[in-house]
C-alpha cells in the first residue's frame, strides 16, 4: 500500500490545485490483481496519508471506511479492464450537465441522470456499463467518473475535461451578454 502513495497524494493534490475536488470531496482507487485500492471515506485527497487508503475485495464484501462510492469502483473493475478510476467533481462539467442530461459530449461522455437524490454508491451497473463505451461517465448534477492505466492518466483526463466545459461555459455566458446588448 505505502508503494502506491505517492500516485494518490498526486493526483489528490493535483486535482485540489485545479479545483476540481473539495474538501473531502472525490475519491481515488487503482486496481491490484483481485483486490482494489481505494481512498476511505472523508478523507482529504489533496492531504492523504497511508492510513487513508483501504485495500478492499473487488467482489462484494464488507469494508469498513472505505469510500461510500466503493460499490461504483467495483463495479468499474469487474466490467471494464481499467487500471485506475477518478470521481471528481468538476464545477463546469457539473453545471453543464444539469442542461444536458442523456446526451453525448463529442462521443466521449455520457451523462446519467440520478434523479433527486443522488445517492453515494447508486448507480454502479450503470456507470459500469457506459465506461465499456465511454471514456467519461457524469452523473448529473454530481461529479465524473474517469478512468485511466494510471491515476495520472485519469487525473489528466479529468482537467482536460473540465477545461473543455470551463471553455463551453465561456462560450455562453459571452454569447447571452452579446443577446443582451
Amino acid at each position: 500500500m505505502k508503494l502506491n502513495l505517492p500516485a494518490f497524494r498526486e493526483a489528490g493534490r493535483v486535482l485540489f490545485k485545479n479545483g476540481l475536488i473539495t474538501g473531502s470531496s472525490g475519491n481515488l482507487s487503482i486496481r491490484l490483481g483481485p483486490n482494489l485500492l481505494i481512498t476511505s471515506h472523508g478523507s482529504t485527497l489533496s492531504d492523504l496519508s497511508s492510513c487513508d487508503l483501504i485495500e478492499a475485495p473487488l467482489f462484494d464484501a464488507e469494508c469498513p471506511g472505505a469510500s461510500w462510492e466503493l460499490p461504483v469502483h467495483r463495479a468499474i473493475y469487474t466490467a471494464t479492464p481499467v487500471l485506475a478510476v477518478v470521481h471528481a467533481h468538476p464545477p463546469c462539467a457539473v453545471a453543464l450537465s444539469m442542461q444536458k442530461s442523456g446526451k453525448h459530449w463529442q462521443g466521449i461522455t455520457v451523462t446519467l441522470d440520478a434523479g433527486e437524490g443522488i445517492m453515494p454508491g447508486a448507480m454502479a451497473g450503470e456507470i459500469a456499463g457506459e465506461l465499456k463505451k465511454h471514456s467519461i461517465v457524469m452523473v448529473r448534477g454530481h461529479g465524473t467518473f474517469i478512468t485511466g492505466k494510471t491515476l495520472d492518466e485519469a487525473c489528466r483526463a479529468t482537467i482536460a475535461y473540465e477545461t473543455e466545459c470551463a471553455r463551453i461555459c465561456r462560450l455562453r455566458h459571452i454569447k447571452s451578454a452579446v443577446v443582451k446588448e
